[in-house]
């Protein structure tokens, strides 16, 4: 806490000073306004990494397949290629295969189903 304290308060400082690039005048108020408190987790909560890399990185490839086939057409289309890609990184990130976690999830009772989707054996 004492950390993120005067990190703020340098902070604060820095960003009074007259700004050579007006243009970063829309970072400063981020960097002094409301949203600083979100901005600054990792600072306050141990464990919470200072970027969303991890996140950036899971969604890579979906993002390079909506590139190469140029998206989709329909609804379905929409639901399939946002969900089913979901679910198999929820796996994998489980450490199950893809296959035996979507059968899991398809042929399971609801409770079991859930268990499975939340990696929770309870």
């Amino acid at each position: 806490m004492k950390i993120e304290k005067r990190f703020v308060r340098e902070l604060n400082a820095i960003c009074k000073q007259p700004l050579r690039f007006k243009p970063a005048g829309t970072l400063r108020s981020y960097l002094i306004g409301p949203e600083q408190e979100h901005l600054f987790t990792f600072l306050r909560i141990p464990g919470v990494p200072p970027t969303n890399n991890h996140a950036e990185q899971s969604l890579r490839h979906m993002v390079i397949f909506r590139k190469i086939c140029f998206g989709t057409r329909s609804d379905s289309g929409i639901k399939t290629h946002s969900i089913i890609p979901t679910l198999i990184q929820t796996a994998r990130r489980q450490g199950v295969h893809p296959r035996e976690f979507l059968h899991t999830l398809h042929t399971a009772d609801t409770a079991t189903a859930q268990a499975a989707l939340y990696n929770n054996s309870s």
